[in-house]
């Protein structure tokens, strides 16, 4: 009888470990899969200079002046699994850039708004480099290097970006850090560092 019930605790500490295991693998996937589909997309709409998908637009406001248009922008950062947090957090980089637009007649903005110093004086130069690679350089692919579950809950995945030589061989240069959290049981992108 002992001998019955010592082999069913094996089996149930067992299958236990089994489970976790698959379980932690899958949210690894998981995880992976989201950072992945996420930079697919990004580096797309970049080498298809698709740049209405990935910055909020210059607009024309009810009263005539410049503001910025967030909806698609935003949509997709919601769209590719990013946090309520991380968004706010991204929307209210561009409160000085929105304050300073409230002065600027639209047409005035379209007729004279010509050079790179209109934008950077006005703190309105976002589409001069790429937000989620960090740099003015665009990318051609991504290279994982590490995950990690810290928990149930919480995820790192760790890449290096990379472009192709003329021999189609891939040079890796910088790297960003991806963390996410399980939100209502799905996996949201909390920052990337």
């Amino acid at each position: 009888m002992n001998k019955i019930i010592l082999s069913l605790v094996i089996i149930f500490i067992f299958v236990g470990k089994v489970h976790s295991q698959s379980k932690h693998e899958k949210d690894s996937m998981a995880i992976k899969r989201i950072v992945f589909e996420f930079y697919d997309w990004y580096i797309m709409s970049i080498l298809e200079k698709n740049y209405s998908e990935i910055t909020p637009q210059f607009v024309e406001n009810e009263k005539g002046f410049t503001t910025l248009d967030f909806s698609k922008y935003l949509n997709n950062l919601r769209f590719y699994n990013f946090s309520d947090s991380l968004i706010e957090m991204e929307r209210q980089t561009y409160n000085d850039c929105i304050s300073n637009l409230e002065k600027v007649e639209y047409s005035t903005f379209l007729s004279e708004w010509i050079d790179l110093d209109y934008f950077e004086s006005s703190n309105c130069d976002f589409s001069n480099s790429f937000r989620w690679i960090g740099g003015m350089e665009p990318i051609e692919c991504i290279k994982f290097t590490d995950t990690k579950l810290q928990s149930d809950n919480r995820g790192i995945v760790r890449l290096e970006f990379c472009n192709k030589d003329s021999n189609g061989e891939s040079i890796y240069w910088g790297n960003k850090e991806v963390i996410l959290e399980r939100q209502n049981e799905k996996w949201k992108i909390m920052q990337i560092e």
